[in-house]
């Protein structure tokens, strides 16, 4: 019907021949090298991102630091219940922030502002009495 048995044999061994040499030129084609490896070899490195850190209480701290990869940053002071950094980070900025009141301050929120260069600002509210330490993440 649709002609002889050997011209039928013969198409679909082509066909299978083809398809082989199109699978073994893929393969030669096929990258070992992790996707690490292969954007520092083309400098493609994640790009750090600037940003501005506020933190803002609504009553004075007595103490207060913030650690990124386990090394304090530098707050500038801008009052008794404010103060500012500006920052560098990978696409996500995480860090742990530790904040002490003094006795008997109220039940008080924090505000903490990043402000990445090009980017929306992000905010988060955090409501602690006496002595704060917590892990926030911002995704730039």
């Amino acid at each position: 019907m649709f002609g002889s048995p050997i011209r039928t044999t013969i198409i679909i061994g082509l066909l299978f021949l083809c398809g082989g040499l199109l699978g073994f030129s893929l393969i030669g084609k096929r990258s070992t090298k992790p996707v690490a490896e292969e954007s520092e070899a083309t400098g493609n490195t994640a790009e750090l991102v600037s940003s501005s850190l506020t933190i803002r209480g609504a009553h004075s701290f007595q103490s207060i630091s913030c650690l990124l990869g386990g090394k304090e940053i530098e707050l500038d002071t801008l009052s008794s219940n404010e103060v500012e950094a500006e920052l560098q980070s990978n696409s996500t900025l995480e860090f742990t922030l530790k904040i002490d009141w003094p006795e008997n301050t109220p039940e008080t929120a924090v505000i903490i502002q990043v402000m990445p260069d090009g980017k929306a600002t992000l905010e988060r509210t955090i409501w602690a009495e006496g002595t704060l330490t917590e892990e926030l993440t911002f995704f730039l």
